[in-house]
């Protein structure tokens, strides 16, 4: 098991998450929210690739809760990125 992986999916996984909140707070006051969309989207798939990682790395041993947590995370990051992938794709440049 590789120790860094699980600090690493729950600290961006962390991170993406409290980015939502400071996004309508950016809103509300009329602030630039560049930022926070471009960190939370390198949060979103570093958490994903670590979360993997975690999981990939731990098989067959006893880790408690962070495994559920690695699942979690990586089913929403992933989540995520196919939500960012579809509007990607389906954007129409002509119309």
């Amino acid at each position: 098991m590789h120790p860094r992986s699980s600090r690493v999916f729950l600290i961006s996984g962390a991170y993406a998450a409290l980015c939502v909140p400071g996004i309508f707070i950016c809103e509300r006051y009329m602030w630039s929210q560049s930022l926070l969309h471009s960190t939370q989207w390198i949060a979103v798939s570093v958490c994903s690739i670590a979360s993997a990682r975690f999981l990939w790395t731990s098989r067959g041993k006893p880790v408690g809760w962070r495994r559920p947590a690695a699942y979690l995370a990586g089913l929403l990051s992933g989540l995520y990125l196919l939500l960012i992938l579809y509007v990607f794709v389906s954007y129409d440049i002509f119309d």
